[in-house]
């Protein structure tokens, strides 16, 4: 039987106590059976034993079996204890974490660890802390795969990227293998701008860590991604990163004018500007400020101020009211930009007349001088060189009720009619000439005089006298001969 029943107690084999009395004479007796209980879990005289205490990191293929025995002071083993397992680190598996002691005082757990590192191994019996531990070193794997521990960040273009960056060989979990000093070679992946990838790109790790001092990428681009590669092992690839435009570039900005003829107006014809904001590489410089001018006078520029786009364009709607050639600039960010465009703005066709040469105040029946001049202009008052058409002046204002003389019908020269032998003949204040030709509009000369000429003038003009024949003195002595003339 398993089991010894007395008449007090029930106590299970095989550790069942009972006393003997004996005495010199007398017949000995038992007592009646009885058991001893194992006192608390103690700290130090319970045990923890890992074995073996060193694996490769895995999801359970290396493990280490952790054994547990819990005893109380006395070495007593003890059953039916609660079990806790614990483990420093991470990646750890404790399967199972928590159990019982057996009869034996034995709990047992299997440990096992996707990270390489030391682990420490505990455990609590019935909430005592268990004073052994184990130490279970955990080796990374061998080496398959490439990663990028410190990758590329942002850079300016054709700058070294700022903090190097590192490529590190690890094992399936991501261990480092301190042992690979195999060479490890970086290339761009996804390529947004077209970059090309300068500096040294091929690295010998050391102690599993290749590391690239020199890097760059030449052109502005979101989302690049480099890739790294090792013989044997899988290629790793970098998080995104962005390289930005350099400072705006004078000499590789642009500036274009499409069309560079225009006519006068007040934007009916106009031409386009733009300007593509560029650094020294050529990359397009997004959102950056770009003011446009233009030489002369009656220029619009709409905008006059804005910023470029993502493509690093701006542009700006030009026309002009005055006809001439303009000169096209901006600045960009401050910088001005190397390259103009020159604008050649034509006149429109003839529409009115104007005495760009004024009469001035004369004698009556005087040719007026210097001559009188009207040009062709256009609605805005360019002259209009085109102009051949004939162009007639007549009196305007007429205080004198005078007649015009000389040739008051000329074919206009280069947009010019030049009236040189007109003349007045009755005298008065307020003179004025208006030029007329076809359906333009007429022009009208300020006021003048016409002076009238005094009757001395006006006798000497019409009748010159011949001067008299000289006559010789009689006088005794001798004198020259003397010529008198009438004054």
């Amino acid at each position: 039987r398993d089991k010894l029943v007395t008449g007090v107690q029930t106590c299970a084999l095989p550790i069942c106590y009972t006393l003997l009395a004996a005495a010199v004479g007398l017949v000995s007796a038992p007592s009646t059976a009885f058991a001893i209980t194992p006192g608390p879990v103690s700290a130090s005289q319970s045990t923890l034993v890992a074995t073996p205490t060193t694996l490769t990191a895995s999801n359970g293929a290396s493990a280490a079996t952790i054994t547990v025995t819990a005893r109380d002071a006395l070495g007593n083993a003890i059953a039916d204890a609660p079990v806790n397992f614990a483990a420093t680190g991470t990646g750890n598996t404790l399967s199972p974490a928590t159990t019982t002691t057996s009869a034996s005082g034995e709990a047992t757990a299997t440990f096992s660890a996707t990270v390489a590192e030391s682990k420490t191994i505990s455990a609590t019996v019935s909430g005592v802390t268990v004073a052994q531990t184990a130490t279970v070193t955990v080796a990374p794997g061998s080496a398959s795969q490439l990663a990028f521990t410190v990758p590329p960040s942002t850079t300016t273009a054709g700058v070294v990227i700022s903090a190097p960056v590192q490529v590190t060989a690890q094992d399936a979990f991501g261990n480092i293998l301190p042992g690979f000093t195999g060479s490890v070679t970086v290339s761009i992946g996804t390529n947004p701008g077209g970059g090309t990838l300068a500096g040294t790109r091929q690295v010998a790790a050391v102690a599993g860590v290749a590391t690239f001092t020199t890097l760059s990428i030449d052109k502005s681009g979101t989302g690049y991604t480099l890739l790294a590669a090792a013989a044997g092992l899988v290629s790793g690839a970098s998080t995104a990163f962005a390289i930005t435009p350099g400072p705006v570039s004078a000499s590789q900005s642009t500036l274009v004018a499409t069309p560079t003829t225009l006519t006068a107006s007040n934007g009916a014809s106009a031409a386009t500007i733009t300007v593509t904001a560029r650094d020294a590489l050529g990359n397009a410089i997004a959102d950056a400020p770009v003011n446009f001018a233009a030489t002369g006078t009656g220029n619009t520029l709409s905008p006059a101020t804005t910023t470029t786009s993502a493509s690093g364009e701006a542009t700006a709607t030009f026309s002009a009211t005055v006809a001439e050639s303009k000169t096209i600039s901006a600045t960009v960010n401050g910088v001005a930009v190397t390259q103009t465009a020159t604008v050649t703005v034509a006149p429109t066709g003839a529409s009115q007349l104007v005495l760009t040469g004024q009469p001035s105040s004369s004698g009556a029946g005087a040719i007026i001088t210097p001559a009188v001049e009207v040009s062709a202009r256009d609605p805005f008052n360019n002259p209009v060189p085109s102009f051949s058409g004939n162009v007639t002046v007549a009196i305007g204002t007429n205080p004198g009720a005078g007649t015009l003389s000389g040739t008051t019908t000329v074919a206009a020269v280069a947009g010019v009619a030049t009236f040189s032998n007109l003349s007045i003949d009755k005298s008065g204040v307020g003179y004025t000439l208006q030029a007329t030709s076809g359906t333009l509009t007429a022009g009208t000369s300020t006021a003048f005089t016409i002076t009238p000429v005094s009757p001395r003038s006006s006798s000497l003009r019409s009748r010159p006298r011949t001067p008299r024949r000289a006559r010789t003195s009689r006088l005794p002595c001798k004198l020259r001969p003397w010529t008198r003339w009438a004054t």
